[in-house]
């Protein structure tokens, strides 16, 4: 039997509204730890990492390494192409311990339907040396907590499970990993889902966590976002009717009015 390690990277997390300890508690029962890399924030992001953590019970507590960081804003290459992203998800899987590793952003969840197949995947292709990784499928949510985002903009699939390997790293702004010399990795499509939030935020929310991560991109230049914030009416909107992670029901509960954009409409 593999273990598991899952990994994630915070920063702002409040200032920002990441869901993220939706995000932590939808993988930590898949994992044998648990590795937060906590960059030094404007808000109390440490504060209520160490409370998230401090409210697990014992046998899920003693999975959790936290360990704080600065981002490098000082670098300009840094700072080119999200490539901070990489650097700082890298610190996170250069501290993971297990045959395998689980990368969630923090703006992505697990649904717990998925749990039991995944680990099952991951335990069937673990003797088999010639697969480095595990594809997953996406769910994109698009100002609304019953809206999906299902045009090509919007990528399908990312790794995001990986042996536990040197030379396999996160490279451009984090969205996947390769080896180090660039290569490819081989890969197994999973049936799972992630379900990513990082497009549904009342709108003002929306505007300052996209022009700060446009920054990332443009290095430190927070008017090159325009109006990339605003929602829009695009195509390839489609309803949302199954059901969302478990952890997310209190939030989807307590934000689906104050969010809800009404440019969006009916689809």
């Amino acid at each position: 039997v593999s273990t598991i390690s899952g990994f994630t990277i915070i920063r702002n997390a409040i200032k920002f509204d990441f869901p993220l300890q939706e995000s932590i508690t939808s993988l930590l029962p898949l994992c044998d730890e648990f590795v937060i890399v906590v960059g030094a924030s404007e808000d109390a992001t440490l504060s209520l990492v160490h409370s998230i953590v401090g409210g697990l019970p014992q046998n899920e507590f003693k999975k959790i390494k936290i360990i704080e960081s600065v981002w490098p804003f000082d670098d300009p290459k840094a700072c080119e192409g999200g490539q901070i992203l990489a650097e700082q998800t890298n610190i996170a899987k250069m501290n993971c311990t297990s045959d395998w590793c689980f990368y969630l952003q923090a703006d992505e969840v697990l649904h717990e339907n998925d749990l039991p197949n995944l680990k099952s995947l991951i335990n069937k292709i673990h003797p088999d040396s010639t697969v480095d990784a595990i594809v997953l499928k996406y769910r994109h949510f698009y100002g609304a907590y019953d809206v999906l985002q299902t045009s090509r903009s919007a990528y399908r699939r990312e790794i995001r499970v990986v042996r536990n390997l040197p030379h396999i790293v996160s490279t451009g702004d984090a969205q996947s990993f390769r080896f180090s010399d660039g290569r490819k990795l081989t890969a197994v499509l999973s049936d799972a889902y992630v379900y990513h939030y990082g497009w549904v935020r009342p709108q003002e929310l929306m505007r300052i966590k996209t022009q700060f991560m446009d920054s990332l991109y443009h290095a430190g230049d927070t008017e090159a976002s325009g109006t990339n914030h605003v929602y829009k009416r695009i195509v390839g909107l489609t309803h949302f009717t199954c059901t969302h992670p478990r952890v997310m029901q209190n939030r989807v509960k307590n934000g689906a009015d104050s969010i809800h954009c009404p440019a969006i409409g009916k689809t």
